[in-house]
């Protein structure tokens, strides 16, 4: 009879540690999904703020190309292979100059 009892409080004792074995490793599991999913989070903000800040460098680029095209283009400015002629009046007659 003892040997049963033995047998009975063994088994017992077995579930219980396996139970608490099974809680355990819930808890490990749910502590590792929230790791897993914050650091997928952690990973979205920061493809997010590389994306912000590539399309901001692009738009400022954009914004310089444009700036450079506007200073490029001559601003009712004569070209330089253009010689302007300056007339100069001197003792009532007109010459040319160059």
């Amino acid at each position: 009879m003892k040997w049963l009892y033995a047998c009975l409080l063994i088994a017992m004792l077995l579930a219980i540690t396996a139970a608490d074995n099974d809680e355990q490793q819930q808890q490990q599991q749910q502590e590792q999904q929230q790791q897993e999913q914050q650091q997928q989070e952690q990973q979205q903000q920061e493809q997010q703020q590389q994306e912000q800040q590539q399309q901001q460098q692009q738009e400022q680029q954009q914004q310089q190309q444009e700036e450079q095209l506007q200073a490029d283009q001559p601003q009712d400015k004569p070209k330089p292979n253009q010689q302007s002629r300056i007339w100069v009046l001197a003792d009532d007659s007109v010459k040319p100059r160059f």
